[in-house]
């Protein structure tokens, strides 16, 4: 089998493919004699057919799947030898030839296809490089507001019919399209905990207060909830999902439940509960540890800020892409889109791929490896934002553990969180290498930032 590259262009090349009649004869061969084994035809015993017949009826067949099977391998592993990063995957190219294979009358094949190029990506991190880090001031109001909801978390509770101001209220989150119809196979959470003390949004939250069971609200949700580690745990995604699936989609909450909450005391009683007996004994130590517990979240929450600033920053780089292939590719790959929504939707498939190749970059120019902590820590992460969501914010490590343990074998999820932990590596030594211009801002100043 013979493979020749014929570039197009920077970022297009052609792989021109020869197979011989004596790459896929002596397979094609061994196929019909095993075929001829279990074959019945009329007149003949199971497995006594002439090889003659046989291959008259289907050596065609076999030998287009054999041919098939040949080109797929080589082509990969041609790819694989030759270190082509190329992006999509190849497609059939047609040129001025005519196409002469006749599969009716065995010979050499020839066979075209079209590769897109990945372009170079270089990437220098230094200390002469600067980027914003926002971190939260921790205000004693703030801690307060904290401990509050300690208090409420531990007060009693009881089933109600009517939403108020405190209200922890279960709904039933469901995507609908502009016309307000269900979206099929869309995004659906069953009994998601909204808390009314978390609703950012007075237009988002009037529409709840007051309402009942079985009522259904809709509103803007990208300005309901400010918070968005509070929205992701809500909705069951990642931070760096939250964009594509919820801010930029509409969502009924259909109220299944609804929990009013009275206060506890704040007293030796409570600190037990939070925090086990004798941890905590005092206000004054009750505080220091909400604060350490503050500094943690928004620790969390500054990173997420440094990494879409940094992310839109690294996007500016400009870079090609072979972008009529690519075009190509997603008509080829998918039936279903239109030149219509192929040409609305290309600079978002075009973004992300100009992404990957920029993360790509600094995960080899890094040196970055992969362990098997990060993808339990990436896994951990998820299944606390699952958890989360049903209002299971503080169970014991081992429970997500457990948990994350599941998600690594399903081949599926563990291909996910692959992507999850290799993001959170490569942003991590982003803010490792290069200088951080540290802001200390208000929470509402750092609030607005997600507002755009």
């Amino acid at each position: 089998m013979k493979i020749v590259k014929e570039h197009i262009s920077d970022l297009n090349a052609v792989l021109k493919m020869t197979v011989e009649k004596q790459d896929y004869e002596p397979i094609v061969d061994k196929k019909l004699k095993d075929y001829r084994k279990n074959v019945t035809m009329k007149g003949f015993r199971t497995g006594n057919a002439p090889l003659g017949l046989v291959k008259k009826m289907y050596g065609t067949s076999i030998m287009v799947e054999e041919v098939n099977g040949l080109i797929s391998n080589n082509l990969n592993n041609y790819i694989k030898e030759e270190k082509l990063n190329i992006l999509g995957e190849p497609i059939p190219y047609s040129d001025s030839t005519p196409n002469a294979n006749d599969f009716n009358n065995p010979s050499d094949f020839q066979f075209s296809f079209e590769i897109g190029l990945a372009p170079e990506v270089s990437i220098e991190l230094t200390k002469e490089v600067s980027y914003p880090f926002y971190t939260v001031n921790i205000t004693q109001e703030l801690i307060d507001e904290s401990i509050e909801r300690y208090a409420f978390q531990y007060g009693e509770q009881k089933n109600t019919e009517i939403v108020e101001a405190d209200d922890i209220v279960y709904c039933e989150i469901i995507e609908i399209n502009d016309e307000g119809h269900v979206v099929e196979d869309g995004l659906f959470v069953d009994k998601a905990p909204v808390s009314m003390r978390k609703v950012d949004s007075q237009e988002a939250k009037d529409l709840f207060l007051g309402a009942n069971i079985d009522q259904v609200v809709s509103f803007d949700v990208s300005k309901a909830f400010a918070n968005d580690a509070d929205m992701a745990a809500l909705f069951a995604v990642s931070q760096y999902e939250l964009e594509e699936k919820v801010k930029t989609k509409k969502f009924n909450f259909t109220i299944k439940e609804i929990l009013h909450y009275t206060k506890a005391e704040l007293n030796q009683e409570l600190f037990d509960k939070i925090y086990g007996e004798g941890v905590v004994n005092s206000m004054e130590e009750l505080n220091e540890k909400v604060k350490e517990e503050l500094v943690k979240k928004f620790r969390k929450d500054s990173d997420y800020r440094f990494q879409l600033d940094t992310k839109a920053k690294l996007m500016e780089m400009p870079i090609s892409l072979p972008d009529d292939f690519l075009k190509r590719w997603m008509r080829l790959s998918d039936k279903n889109l239109t030149e219509e929504i192929i040409e609305d939707e290309y600079h978002l498939f075009a973004q992300n791929f100009r992404w990957e190749l920029i993360r790509t970059a600094i995960f080899k120019s890094q040196n970055i490896k992969i362990q098997d902590a990060d993808l339990k820590k990436a896994a951990i992460e998820v299944a606390k934002a699952q958890f989360a969501q049903y209002g299971l914010g503080y169970l014991p490590e081992e429970q997500y553990e457990r948990f994350a343990e599941t998600l690594l074998d399903e081949e599926k999820e563990r291909k996910r969180l692959v992507q999850i932990a290799i993001e959170t590596r490569v942003f991590s030594q982003i803010q490792s290498v290069v200088t951080l211009d540290e802001k200390v801002v208000s929470l509402e100043e750092f609030n607005k930032l997600f507002e755009n």
